[in-house]
């Protein structure tokens, strides 16, 4: 019992030592110059962070902590001493934010590995993973690189694992195939990346019109479109922000700062509906559900009703975008219930960015 004794409630913190960040996009969008940027703002020096080079792309980052790596085996040496100097000294060792620069070359390096297992094993001399049947050679490029990750990251360390994008074709069941930008690695590492990601951040250089003249401006898209993949664990994030470590990490303490909201003394607080504010919304054809709920006002810490009333006090092309975010971000064609106190926040957050 003493082990179940030591269990205690999660509260995120807003410590990029927490998470694990994929960053990709297009080529020279600022990539790597993010994550190092990143460790600065986040600890006011580049001294917490270390950038693992699996190719050499750090050369003009002044002042970058980083170990570049010859070959897999001169990686697994530097886990093992990251790992040694966490379980020493703590939050206190030298590193708290590694950064995997890129996960690409980590994975050719790993196959190196994995070949001539595979090829001792088969009694094949294989030359590319891709010459192993049956995915087997992915498989297994992933089998080796998913696990050390995971343990540089339970030993205490961010992450921030850095890749290139390519264009996949989707082809759904139904309609018609599209194209979509997604990670440039093998479809079983990108599923072990994205399900380990915190937050799947895609980087894009758009050519804009300012002043009668085209720009290029750089973007991080934080939420999917059809075209290309993003993502956070975190429901209240906006599209996509200017490039910038200062924009992603207000991004970031805004999501942990609405995650951590509604809770208090051990208990998610649902905000409860008064029984005078329990009608149908005007709008036939977007209107929530009604729900019923005990009162309680003590624990009363956001009110989705609030939203509600500013929603009716939008003008046609107000209330279009937010039907059309409903649609996009949860699904519904409704408002959704009045006790999903989450779904409401993310609805506030979209009106005050009208």
């Amino acid at each position: 019992m003493s082990r179940l004794k030591e269990i205690k409630p999660n509260v995120s913190r807003a410590d990029l030592k927490d998470y694990v960040i994929t960053l990709f996009g297009v080529p020279k969008s600022g990539k790597t110059t993010l994550a190092y940027n990143l460790g600065i703002e986040m600890y006011g020096t580049t001294e917490k962070s270390l950038l693992i080079g699996f190719e050499d792309g750090y050369k003009a980052l002044p002042g970058v902590m980083a170990e570049s790596i010859k070959d897999w085996s001169d990686f697994k040496e530097l886990v093992d001493d990251l790992i040694e100097d966490k379980e020493d000294n703590g939050d206190k060792s030298q590193f708290q934010f590694l950064i995997l620069d890129t996960i690409d070359e980590m994975s050719e390096m790993a196959a190196k590995v994995v070949l001539p297992r595979l090829s001792k094993l088969d009694g094949k001399t294989y030359k590319n993973v891709d010459d192993v049947g049956f995915g087997r050679g992915t498989s297994a490029v992933r089998k080796e690189i998913m696990p050390v990750i995971k343990q540089l990251h339970k030993a205490g360390y961010g992450i921030c694992a850095i890749t290139h994008d390519k264009e996949k074709k989707m082809e759904p069941k139904v309609g018609q195939a599209y194209d979509v930008t997604t990670l440039s690695l093998s479809k079983t590492l990108s599923e072990g990346i994205e399900n380990m990601s915190d937050f799947i951040v895609f980087i894009n250089i758009e050519v804009e019109k300012v002043n009668g003249k085209n720009q290029p401006n750089r973007y991080m898209y934080f939420r999917s479109d059809t075209t290309f993949r993003a993502g956070s664990r975190f429901k209240s994030v906006p599209e996509k922000v200017e490039w910038g470590a200062k924009n992603f990490l207000d991004v970031f303490k805004e999501a942990v700062a609405e995650t951590n909201k509604g809770y208090k003394d051990s208990t998610v607080i649902r905000t409860p509906l008064p029984l005078e504010h329990r009608e149908e919304d005007s709008d036939e054809d977007f209107e929530s559900e009604e729900v019923h709920t005990e009162t309680n006002e003590k624990n009363v810490v956001y009110d989705p009703m609030a939203t509600k009333e500013k929603i009716k006090k939008l003008d046609a092309a107000g209330k279009e975008i937010i039907k059309k975010f409903v649609k996009t971000e949860f699904g519904l064609t409704k408002l959704p219930n009045i006790s999903d106190t989450e779904k409401y926040m993310a609805i506030q957050n979209q009106i005050d960015s009208l």
